[in-house]
């Protein structure tokens, strides 16, 4: 079983791959309501959540963190994911934003990096680990999902990492840690493809099935409330690298069962995460073909 004693001590992940979208403006939490998978009236200052943007079909285009970066502007959000995603977020966001007081931009002005506890330490000593954003210096600490290794969101320019020696651009720490929680990042070659049952979105609250519509709200409810058995996420670790997203899974008298959703090829071994029904659950697969023994991590 992989641990979090993998990743690296003290050492900040350059993450410019992600980006943030801003809608500011007063129609703001109206619109994101109506069209996010979360509850808005959840997210604050102190209460960084996720969500995502589905399609009329309940497949989901995008995901992000979700965050109000500050108690001054109760009218401004923040969505935060891959910035290729980000963009897409974007051009659905807007065919809607004419109904409301609303203006949508892709932020150039902000440095993301991933920080673990001891690396937060030694740059923000007086950081109370029990708040989910911090801000000193410009800087946000968001904390979600028990990860192990937080988002930091700091101004360009600012100094406080820049002479530290410690940022990396190596991402497989933090892709590793979010394999450990099972957190699956919707990229391009998963938008639109996946259901948030199938990766655990119900699990980890990034659905909320208490608020009001949004689009493709009614098919996703129905799964969740008449569906007997639900697709559920797994992770494995494979016994070559020949894994590969959307390979098929097979069980042991090769019938497909599921699929691989995302694959990791790290320093200490190869993992998958794969979804399957729950009522099919074995220790082994193979994904199509045979090439590759996928054995669930316990």
């Amino acid at each position: 079983m992989v641990s979090d004693k993998t990743m690296n001590k003290k050492r900040l992940i350059n993450l410019n791959y992600l980006n943030i979208l801003e809608i500011v403006g007063e129609g703001a939490i109206e619109l994101l309501q109506g069209q996010l998978t979360c509850d808005m009236g959840k997210v604050s200052s102190k209460n960084p959540t996720q969500g995502a943007i589905c399609n009329v079909k309940g497949r989901i285009i995008s995901s992000f963190i979700v965050v109000a970066p500050n108690d001054e502007n109760t009218n401004k959000f923040w969505l935060i994911g891959p910035e290729l995603m980000m963009k897409k977020t974007q051009d659905v966001l807007k065919k809607y934003s004419p109904f409301y007081q609303v203006d949508i931009s892709i932020l150039s002005d902000k440095d993301l990096y991933g920080a673990n506890n001891d690396a937060l330490e030694s740059f923000f000593p007086d950081l109370n680990f029990n708040d989910n954003q911090y801000i000193r210096h410009s800087s946000l600490v968001l904390g979600y999902l028990d990860k192990k290794i937080r988002l930091v969101i700091t101004n360009k320019g600012d100094t406080i990492f820049k002479d530290s020696g410690e940022i990396s651009s190596d991402l497989g720490d933090w892709h590793l840690d979010n394999f450990l929680i099972k957190d699956v990042e919707i990229t391009e070659d998963l938008s639109e493809k996946l259901t948030p049952h199938e990766i655990n979105y119900d699990v980890s609250e990034r659905v909320d099935f208490e608020k009001g519509c949004y689009t493709g709200q009614e098919i996703v409810a129905r799964m969740h409330y008449r569906a007997k058995s639900l697709p559920r996420l797994y992770l494995t670790e494979g016994s070559n690298d020949l894994a590969e997203i959307n390979m098929s899974v097979e069980n042991s008298a090769g019938r497909r069962i599921g699929s691989v959703v995302k694959v990791l090829k790290h320093q200490k071994g190869n993992y998958a995460l794969i979804s399957i029904k729950a009522d099919e659950l074995e220790e082994d697969y193979k994904t199509s073909g045979g090439n590759t023994l996928l054995t669930i991590n316990k």
